[in-house]
């Protein structure tokens, strides 16, 4: 809180109480008790990081303490908290610091949590609306009981320091002096960019007009104005727009959709048509793509292939089919999402690459075809010769016996 003061509301700073806060001023009474000493302060708070100074040499969070000793694989047994506690134990509750006060009767004294309402308390302040009020302002809801850095599975620490018997005991108080702290404005370095690179700015995350400006607070911002001051300042993102990010996302996604190679085709579970792209479009002799869409996808094929894949709760991937609707051969590829219950049909025409097999084969069948004759005509003609070679020879044997005989006989 004091931290937010200095930057947002310096002309309250003389509303600040003028001392150090507990774990300045504790830390800067161990340094005078035991000036060689280091002092470590150990919390759930972010905002004490900031603290570090002379008096405290270095802030650790509870997760980092967990971690820490994680890495070094020493063990924490739990055990029962003999300390006697006193009233300080109340400090990191809201109202803690006000319940060890001794109050004046002329004084209202509250105590608030949470940085919006603190904020609203200020904006209050500075109206003029409060005097003579002490005010205990804890940025945590909760205050430091329930601060961001508790570490993981822990109990709630605000109902044991609320629950433990607290005592009175004697302390030594430091000097007015020794508490003494003064608060200065922190200057803004950061130049205010003009309306137009704010316009511009707006643009660039997709807020052209004020219906575009939702305003929805998931960056962290209160406006999408704000956003984009924060991001020409350099302490932002633009990426840290969800509604910017998921138009984005949206308009990737078609893009790459509408410039895909292949027909897609998304349907619902009653098979109608969400979805179809140009490819398929063409592909399935489609004029326009609001012609088909929330029409039942037997307008443009056989639904039964879509059924079969929801009922085996199996995708079929590459499967080649025929549409003789289309005179045409695809490559087909079904998903079923069942979180969204939804279809998405891939395919690509296959159709040249089909017909020109189809030649091939036809082509090589006729080349069988002539072979075959060519075969059985040179077998034919082989079997001539060997019937004419045969009778030759038949005629050649008869011959040479005749002139055996002849011979003999002379």
């Amino acid at each position: 809180v004091n931290l937010l003061m200095t930057k947002h509301y310096p002309d309250l700073l003389f509303t600040l109480a003028p001392v150090l806060s507990p774990a300045q001023a504790h830390c800067a009474d161990l340094k005078r008790r035991h000036p060689e000493a280091k002092t470590v302060f150990i919390g759930p708070c972010i905002a004490k990081k900031q603290e570090v100074s002379e008096a405290i040499d270095a802030v650790l969070s509870f997760e980092e303490l967990r971690d820490w000793l994680e890495a070094e694989q020493i063990p924490l047994i739990p055990e029962p908290d003999q300390s006697i506690g006193g009233k300080t134990r109340a400090f990191p509750t809201t109202g803690g610091v006000l319940s060890t006060m001794e109050k004046l009767p002329e004084y209202t004294y509250l105590a608030v949590d949470g940085v919006t309402n603190c904020i609203s308390v200020l904006d209050e302040l500075r109206s003029g609306g409060l005097s003579r009020c002490f005010i205990e302002l804890s940025a945590c809801p909760g205050s430091c009981a329930n601060g961001p850095l508790l570490g993981r599975s822990h109990p709630n620490p605000a109902q044991i320091i609320r629950y433990t018997k607290e005592h009175e005991f004697s302390v030594e108080q430091p000097t007015r002096e020794q508490l003494q702290h003064t608060f200065f404005p922190v200057p803004h370095t950061t130049k205010l960019p003009t309306e137009y690179q704010i316009e511009e700015m707006l643009a660039k995350m997709g807020k052209n007009n004020m219906g575009e400006r939702l305003n929805c607070g998931s960056c962290g911002y209160n406006t999408c104005r704000e956003k984009a001051i924060a991001v020409l300042q350099g302490r932002a993102e633009q990426s840290m727009c969800l509604p910017y990010m998921m138009k984005k996302a949206e308009g990737f996604s078609e893009t790459v959709v509408a410039n895909s190679p292949n027909a897609i085709l998304v349907l619902n579970d009653n098979f109608e048509v969400q979805k179809i792209n140009p490819v398929a479009c063409k592909l399935l002799h489609v004029r326009n793509e609001k012609d088909v869409l929330g029409e039942n996808v037997v307008r443009l094929m056989e639904p039964e292939v879509f059924r079969n894949v929801r009922v085996s709760s199996k995708n079929q991937v590459s499967d080649r089919a025929y549409l003789p609707e289309y005179d045409c051969y695809v490559d087909r590829t079904i998903l079923y999402n069942r979180e969204y219950h939804l279809f998405i049909c891939i395919m690509r025409d296959v159709s040249d690459q089909v017909r020109q097999q189809e030649k091939k084969l036809e082509t090589r069948m006729q080349a069988l075809e002539i072979a075959n004759d060519m075969a059985k005509k040179q077998l034919k003609i082989v079997q001539e010769i060997a019937s004419l070679l045969g009778e030759t020879a038949a005629d050649s044997m008869i011959a040479i016996e005749h002139l055996k005989e002849t011979i003999s006989d002379d």
